[in-house]
């Protein structure tokens, strides 16, 4: 019994100083307040027990600190998944909606939160209580055994009550960090404290032979685990030898147990109370128990480990990489094949800082994101930043767990975010340092491939420009070219339509004079007739060519026009003409139509002109010229259709040009090929349209048509018409 207190007292030293050392490595942290405030109270509490030993004296301290230890691990507990600091933890110890879940009240979000602070104030008060009763009881006495009897349960109760508390905070978690830390605890709890205590409870409570009193030594993984669990992402970089420590504890822990429950039982039942015995019974356990005991330590370490890389490498081979890259999609693949060789997120997004429009740019598939406060405030953060229940994601980055800032000259160029991984597992420092030694290789990666894809795109587009100026500049030139070849064909043909009747005039006037004394009145009569109709033709001539260099220069007056009127008067002056070509000559005025345009009536009434004498004109003895005048009461419409000798397919593209004469045998020469000219400028001006539909051998029929009266459509601005010039044009 000796040599057990003594033990009890070396492992309460233990205690105190693991307590100490984590407090003075996290000072003023609320963890480090409750683990020291446990942890050092159980190691107080057991080297007080040690009054029989030799080792020192201690003050009475057991009876006074006891009933106090579940009520601290308790305090712990609420402290780790910040039920006293949080509502939502407190919540999350209830298992209560949280906001924006069924079922949650926005008048209940503060009441678990207080009722953490209710329960363990009644802890206090019934610790207290007990700490009252035990100390004012004489040890030995039944009122002493009663007390004691009442503090185990009371200490087992509590430690149930701590583990049921941390099965739910880590159910319910949501930070993958804090659910890290909670299944560590939970992993060395119930082991750690769950053979002392029930220990002490079978002895003390039950009235058995109570188990040796060595065993409580595996009270030490409860100080461990959670010491791990606290600083493991934090501060202290003892992960390795803390998860060999808690592994091998464990497998210590779990041969212990089996090899005692076995002892017992071969005392109890087989009455084996021999020492060889025991010995080869021993060894027997230990002989079964080595092929596991290996697996269980891989598995507990398993369950820790974060996971292994190295990292030096994995940073200058992506530096090395990403330096000669020219593409964005090259340094993307070997962040991520670095990314997945290393910490292994679920999924990450680079995104580019647009600081003139203030927002993020994903170089994947992902949404740009606005750069509200949030956001900038990670922009403006030099070191990595950890997502977790006390730094959460903005809202317009969601799923985030690791951001770090990309800077180039201490200025934000951009930002990667690491998403949680598959399997739930946080990141931990050393994950966090090696995501902060890509950033730099990175954003200078992200500017010189941007800036090289810039350059490469700013040199196809002027490429495209120059190719596009170019065509630009041959069509033109084959535009000039076809300009050009017109302008000769223009000055021929006007050379030819004035050479022609000025040489009959000069042949006309040289005859007159040469013969006058010998010619009679008649025939001085017929030669100065034919240089009159040569006159007459060069003046129309003229006058058209004047027409339309006035058609671009004036504005047409706006004055309400009849077009079934001008119909009728061009049918009725036409008329004799036509009797005497031979061909019939009708004009039909739709009925319930209107016919009033807005416009120029001379210009209006010279375009039908020139339509019904052109239809004239080539329409053979025998055929018809029909004019039809119809509205819609938006448009009104003038076809003029004859039964000519038609306009040949290819020659339909050309026939408004001016000087433009289709080449037929039949009236070949006849007219200035301006007519149609004209008629296509007066109806553009009026802001109308002309078209043609013609068959060789069967006729053609042009097609006007112009706003009608009333319609709401006006005249084009500064429409383009002349009207000093009168005279209809023949072709």
């Amino acid at each position: 019994m000796i040599r057990s207190h003594t033990s009890l007292a070396l492992l309460g030293l233990v205690f105190v100083v693991i307590a100490t050392l984590l407090y003075f490595l996290r000072p003023g942290a609320p963890e480090a307040w409750a683990f020291f405030l446990l942890f050092a109270s159980i190691g107080v509490t057991m080297a007080s027990v040690v009054d029989l030993t030799l080792l020192w004296t201690l003050p009475r301290l057991f009876p006074i600190l006891a009933p106090y230890l579940g009520t601290f691990g308790i305090i712990l507990v609420g402290v780790l998944v910040r039920g006293y600091t949080k509502h939502d933890g407190a919540r999350l110890l209830e298992g209560a909606p949280e906001a924006g879940e069924p079922g949650f009240s926005e008048r209940q979000r503060f009441a678990p939160q207080r009722r953490m602070w209710a329960m363990t104030a009644l802890l206090l008060v019934i610790s207290t209580v007990l700490a009252v009763l035990l100390a004012g009881a004489r040890p030995g006495s039944v009122r002493y055994d009663i007390v004691d009897g009442l503090l185990y349960t009371w200490l087992c109760a509590t430690c149930v009550l701590g583990l049921a508390l941390l099965a739910v905070g880590y159910l319910r978690g949501k930070s993958p960090r804090r659910r890290a830390r909670i299944r560590q605890i939970l992993w060395a709890w119930p082991v750690g404290a769950g053979i002392p205590v029930i220990n002490l409870f079978v002895g003390n409570v039950l009235g058995l032979q109570p188990m040796s009193m060595i065993w409580n030594g595996f009270l030490v993984l409860v100080p461990i685990s959670t010491a791990d669990a606290i600083v493991r992402h934090d501060l202290l970089r003892l992960n390795r030898t803390a998860r060999r420590l808690v592994g091998g504890l464990t497998v210590a822990a779990l041969v212990g147990m089996a090899l005692g429950l076995v002892l017992w039982a071969a005392v109890q039942f087989l009455k084996l109370d021999d020492a060889p015995a025991m010995v080869a019974l021993a060894a027997l356990l230990f002989a079964i128990a080595a092929p596991v005991t290996h697996r269980v330590q891989s598995h507990v370490e398993g369950l820790l480990r974060s996971r292994r890389y190295d990292a030096g490498r994995l940073v200058a081979d992506f530096s090395a990489r990403a330096s000669t890259a020219t593409q964005l999609a090259e340094v993307l693949a070997r962040l991520r094949e670095a990314l997945q060789q290393s910490i292994a997120p679920g999924s990450f997004e680079l995104y580019r800082f647009d600081r003139s429009a203030a927002r993020l740019v994903p170089m994947g598939q992902g949404a740009p994101v606005a750069v509200d406060p949030a956001v900038q405030a990670w922009l403006d953060h030099v070191d990595p930043i950890v997502i977790d229940e006390d730094t959460p994601a903005p809202a317009a980055l969601p799923g985030a767990a690791l951001a770090v800032r990309l800077a180039v000259a201490n200025e934000p160029v951009g930002l990667l975010v690491i998403r949680e991984r598959s399997d739930g597992t946080p990141y931990e420092d050393a994950d966090v340092a090696f995501a902060a030694a890509l950033g730099g290789p990175l954003a200078a990666s992200l500017v010189n491939t941007l800036a090289f894809e810039a350059v490469e795109r700013l040199n196809r587009e002027l490429e495209a420009r120059v190719a596009a100026r170019t065509a630009e500049l041959e069509q033109k030139n084959a535009e000039l070219g076809t300009l050009n070849q017109r302008k000769d064909e223009l000055v021929a043909t006007i050379s030819h339509d004035f050479r022609s009747p000025l040489a009959v005039i000069r042949q006309n006037v040289q005859t007159v004079l040469r013969d006058l004394p010998r010619m009679d009145p008649v025939d001085v009569k017929n030669f100065l007739e034919g240089v009159a109709r040569q006159e007459d033709r060069l003046t129309a001539l003229c006058t058209n060519l004047l027409d339309l260099a006035r058609l671009k220069q004036k504005s047409a007056p706006d004055t309400p026009v009849d077009l079934a009127e001008v119909a009728r008067q061009m049918v009725d002056d036409l008329a004799a003409r036509a009797r005497e070509a031979g061909v019939e000559l009708n004009v039909d005025v739709a009925v319930g139509g209107t016919t009033m345009a807005r416009g120029d009536r001379d210009r209006l009434s010279q375009v039908v002109q020139n339509l019904v004498d052109n239809a004239l004109k080539f329409t053979p003895r025998g055929g018809r010229v029909q004019v039809r005048v119809g509205g819609d009461g938006r448009m009104v419409h003038v076809d003029v259709e004859d039964s000519g000798v038609g306009v040949p397919q290819d020659a339909l593209p050309r026939l408004f040009e001016p000087f433009f004469q289709v080449p037929t045998n039949t009236h070949a020469g006849l007219g200035s090929g301006l007519g149609l000219a004209i008629v296509k400028a007066v109806v553009d001006a009026h802001g109308g349209s002309v078209t043609v539909q013609s068959q060789e051998q069967r006729g053609t029929t042009f097609s006007v048509e112009l706003p009608a009266l009333g319609s709401g459509t006006a005249l084009p601005p500064s429409s383009p018409l002349g009207h000093d010039a009168a005279g209809s044009t023949a072709v």
